[in-house]
């Protein structure tokens, strides 16, 4: 499904923002009570098991402590909220929790059987030529026959490794693992191996660190929490006994940083589009002020709109809020307009169903005003922040789902069509009987509302839907992608290849991606290359403020001079919108059906733990000396958020049409094999 996030911002007056920041502070304690009573609950284990709380539990909490938290004045679509808040956060955590619990038990599994490669080397005398033929062998058995690809070619051969008794055998599926799953013709050097080997112990210390995580604490909007562990931090240890003073003492001291929780309240889920209702009210006309100076050239402006979008939230119909959003995101709201209107203003019988509104589900959600931080005199500015109220210090946003297949006429048909096999798949045939046959059917009296309600939206999706505009989709080669990896070093490398051949068709880095051709004449004091390269001058631009704020924060933090600023982040995002739209470009004009992206699971850790495994093969035993390598080596780095950037790379293919697939990277090859190899290896997993 392809579903995008829009935001904007939401003003409203003084009155308006201070109701919702109190009762947002509310909804936050009740949330906040409700993780601490199901982690308490004697059903706990069992849910971590299954991965999820049901909600009626969850609803009878909120029922029980209600007067406790204060939460009865709220309105239901809070408290909704506030169980569907809880129920995301603790699905998130016990599939943390589960995933990481299966990444220690598959290192240790594969760390367990490759080092038993020394001790039957010792015991068998068998040539390299020979244990190569066996692993083609077994590979081809694997991958051909029993069509094994990825995680499940690697669980595959660890389970024969347990099962075979054969030492040939065992020892070719040992030369697998060590190859990433293919038959080399050349031996790793034992330095590598070893760093290797130190790394994958290095992942899971870390992962069984991770897995020793708290439960989810909270948020804490009034600031006690914060208070509380400040004074337990600094109390020192009253006791009678020296020795145990000093043994407290010398713990307290080498504690760890407090806790910092975060202040902002939760937000707001609403998951229904009929939750917000929306409108429109005419802009107020400005006055022209007479000056008696002479006139001077204005600058040209784009032509305001006539009207303003508004919206109100169920619950709280009398507080109004007016829309802020940029230009470009500016139709998707007045289509959000329209599509209230048609729903709302149709009869009961002609309404179109609700699961074709653009809008699917939105987040009121509270952020800290960074625009303040740019006015002058910033000094006197924080003391005066510090003594406002938090809604006047904070706005308010409106983060929107979208489905982008709903603002065309193809893709609305799409939907609607899928929406009924949906619905004709949940009634299970039920639709077709009449109400005493489900009667004498022993359906109760919830069963039979669901039927109901079922039927409902089959008639309204019968309905004729919002009329769209019409847009030809593309229409790619199948047989030709486009392949990208990722670096340290540099953001990207993407080739394009043909799948039949297995050629590569076309091969470039960031700066080739990045450079202008059209650009034929040199303009003012620039030559033609410094015009074609101006949009790759950006990328070491943005390297060399990430290198200079590493080197003057610390220096501006112990002085009080540091302001945290978006510039860099901005910066980094338009480079990454840039790259994606030329990768993007690239794929349309070799007609590429797909790109494939590498997988970024577990990126981070295996980075951190090659940092931390070269640091300790280098300087072994000499922890203050690998910290500052391993320290060194990261400012080296560009830093690129390399989640962004596929993140760019897919919002701009879907906009094309374009599938986005994922695949795996291998570590020890040229840019170029990289990318080629994860094309590959992502047409080879099932889609």
């Amino acid at each position: 499904m392809t579903i995008r996030t829009i935001r904007c911002c939401l003003c409203a007056n003084e009155a308006t923002r201070k109701s919702f920041w109190e009762a947002m502070v509310i909804y936050t304690l009740l949330v906040n009570a409700l993780l601490r009573r199901v982690a308490k609950h004697s059903q706990f284990p069992e849910w971590q098991r299954q991965g999820s709380i049901p909600r009626q539990t969850l609803e009878q909490i909120i029922a029980s402590d209600a007067t406790k938290v204060g939460s009865q004045d709220l309105p239901s679509r809070f408290r909704i909220s506030a169980v569907l808040m809880t129920q995301y956060i603790y699905k998130s955590w016990f599939a943390c929790q589960k995933q990481r619990q299966r990444c220690i038990r598959g290192k240790k599994r594969w760390l367990q059987v490759v080092e038993c490669d020394s001790e039957l080397a010792e015991s068998t005398t068998f040539t390299p030529e020979a244990i190569r033929a066996k692993a083609q062998v077994i590979l081809h058995h694997l991958s051909s026959e029993r069509k094994l690809t990825g995680k499940h070619l690697l669980g595959g051969l660890l389970d024969a490794f347990d099962a075979t008794t054969d030492v040939l055998s065992q020892r070719a599926i040992i030369h697998l693992l060590k190859n990433k799953l293919t038959v080399s013709e050349q031996d790793e050097s034992l330095e590598n191996w070893n760093q290797r080997l130190e790394s994958k112990r290095i992942e899971i210390e870390r992962l069984e660190e991770q897995l020793q995580s708290q439960l989810p604490q909270g948020r804490d909007p009034t600031g006690e929490r914060f208070i509380d562990s400040l004074l337990t931090a600094t109390a020192f240890p009253q006791h009678h006994n020296p020795d145990q003073i000093e043994a407290e003492f010398d713990e307290w001291r080498e504690q760890k940083q407090i806790q910092l929780f975060n202040s902002l309240p939760y937000p707001i889920i609403f998951g229904s589009a009929d939750d917000l209702n929306w409108s429109t009210e005419k802009r107020g006309l400005a006055t022209k002020q007479v000056s008696a100076k002479s006139p001077k050239r204005k600058k040209k402006r784009a032509k305001q709109p006539t009207e303003r979008v508004c919206v109100r939230f169920r619950g709280w119909k009398d507080h109004l809020f007016k829309i802020q959003c940029d230009r470009r995101q500016l139709y998707i709201f007045r289509q959000f307009v329209s599509d209230y209107r048609l729903h709302f203003q149709a009869l009961d019988t002609e309404r179109f169903s609700q699961c074709l509104f653009v809008l699917q589900s939105a987040q009121l959600m509270w952020q800290e005003n960074n625009q303040s931080h740019h006015k002058k005199g910033n000094a006197t500015h924080d003391l005066a922040s510090q003594e406002r109220p938090p809604w006047k210090t904070h706005r308010l946003y409106l983060h929107c789902n979208i489905d982008m297949r709903l603002l065309t006429a193809e893709g609305t048909e799409q939907v609607c069509q899928e929406e009924k096999q949906k619905t004709l798949k949940n009634l299970k045939g039920l639709d077709q009987l009449t109400e005493s046959q489900w009667e004498e059917q022993g359906l109760t009296q919830n069963q039979q509302i669901y039927i109901k309600r079922q039927r409902s939206t089959l008639a309204r999706l019968d309905n004729p839907a919002p009329q769209r505009p019409s847009v030809v989709s593309y229409q790619g080669n199948p047989l030709i992608t486009v392949g990208i990896s990722l670096q340290p070093q540099t953001p990207l490398t993407a080739c394009v290849v043909d799948l039949k051949t297995g050629m590569i068709l076309k091969y470039q880095t960031t700066k080739q991606l990045l450079r202008n051709s059209k650009i034929q004449s040199q303009h003012r004091h620039r030559s033609v290359l410094q015009l074609r390269l101006k949009q790759w001058r950006l990328v070491n631009k943005l390297h060399q403020r990430r290198q200079r704020r590493l080197l003057q924060q610390k220096h501006e933090q112990q002085q009080d001079r540091y302001r945290e600023s978006q510039t860099e982040s901005n910066l980094g995002f338009y480079v990454e919108r840039l790259i994606a739209s030329r990768l993007v470009h690239l794929a349309r004009q070799y007609q590429a059906g797909s790109i494939a992206v590498p997988d970024l699971k577990h990126i981070r850790e295996t980075l951190e733990s090659d940092i931390q495994s070269r640091a300790r093969q280098k300087f072994p035993h000499q922890i203050e000396v690998q910290q500052q390598y391993a320290k060194q080596f990261r400012r080296s780095l560009h830093r690129w958020s390399y989640s962004r950037l596929v993140q760019c790379i897919r919002d701009r293919a879907e906009r094309e049409g374009i599938l986005v697939i994922t695949g795996q990277q291998p570590s020890q090859l040229p840019p170029a094999q990289k990318a080629k190899e994860v094309a590959i290896s992502a047409h080879k997993q099932p889609l």
